[in-house]
């Protein structure tokens, strides 16, 4: 950006390039978040029977929200859902606190055990890998909604719940502007992805949570191993404040992250995806978000 900034481009008018580079620099400068820091509030660790989980805290803080110049492209599969930097919009974020990873079987599996989930064997299950530390799988944003997150609740008195799609992309671009939190490119050491491009070693399955490093907020594996179901209904341009429908009022919804299953383009940070609110499959999961006053 800064060689941007400083380059001269061969266009007749001196004013016109002025404005062009003014604006690139503009652009550049605005997609790096700001993060607010704020000592008051700390992770903490929350019990479920003999089961804990990581709430990271992740402060207030404004960042460029959607696909612009930066971190193009930025698809889920479909031409028709490429978004331009005109789609951007400038966000300021409360704090919140997100999950430090992916909800795990071992959580999920308590809320089958004492029936107040319905068992998803049907649905697949596990698909034979395994579960404990690997993210829960084969269940929809239905399921979630109305049986996991009620239960859940009432065993820790809080009101834990998907995160927003914003707060969701906020958290994983972690003050960067780049396309992944660590950069403008992937590899298969930084994140699990690729089994339908052939890529990383062709693992079919999910992998363990904290298999990878974390990004600049402690969260583990924004990029890859599931995609990521967020609270809002699907709509062709992303919400850049919570949906103002209730919860069940959308028949599709909005992840976010990429899986084990796609190509390392569908994990940037800016990339969305859509499903069906009942659908479940292997590559889907999701993770919990906790608001302050909660």
């Amino acid at each position: 950006m800064k060689e941007l900034c400083h380059k001269s481009y061969s266009i007749p008018s001196y004013h016109m390039r002025v404005q062009l580079i003014f604006g690139y620099c503009l652009v550049g400068l605005l997609a790096i978040g700001v993060i607010q820091a704020d000592e008051k509030k700390q992770d903490f660790t929350q019990q479920v029977n003999a089961v804990s989980f990581v709430m990271k805290y992740i402060p207030s803080g404004s960042f460029m929200m959607g696909c612009g110049v930066l971190d193009q492209p930025c698809y889920a599969g479909d031409s028709t859902l490429h978004f331009s930097a005109a789609q951007q919009q400038w966000k300021q974020v409360n704090g919140f606190y997100l999950a430090e990873t992916e909800t795990t079987w071992d959580l999920y599996q308590i809320c089958i055990t004492e029936k107040a989930c319905p068992d998803n064997r049907a649905h697949g299950g596990d698909n034979g890998w395994g579960k404990g530390s690997r993210p829960i799988i084969e269940v929809s944003w239905l399921d979630v909604n109305q049986y996991f997150l009620p239960w859940l609740n009432k065993k820790t008195q809080k009101s834990y719940r998907l995160p927003f799609e914003y707060e969701w992309e906020y958290a994983a671009r972690a003050g960067t502007n780049s396309r992944f939190s660590w950069g403008n490119t992937i590899s298969c050491v930084q994140a699990h992805y690729g089994f339908s491009g052939d890529e990383c070693e062709n693992r079919a399955s999910t992998q363990k949570t904290k298999s990878y490093q974390p990004n600049a907020f402690g969260l583990y594996d924004m990029h890859g191993n599931v995609w990521e179901m967020v609270q809002d209904c699907w709509q062709l341009t992303p919400h850049f404040f919570p949906s103002d429908k209730p919860s069940g009022a959308c028949e599709e919804i909005v992840l976010r992250g990429g899986s084990w299953l796609n190509t390392g383009d569908y994990l940037a940070s800016a990339v969305r995806y859509r499903h069906n609110k009942t659908y479940r499959e292997s590559g889907d999961g999701f993770r919990l978000a906790l608001s302050v006053s909660n």
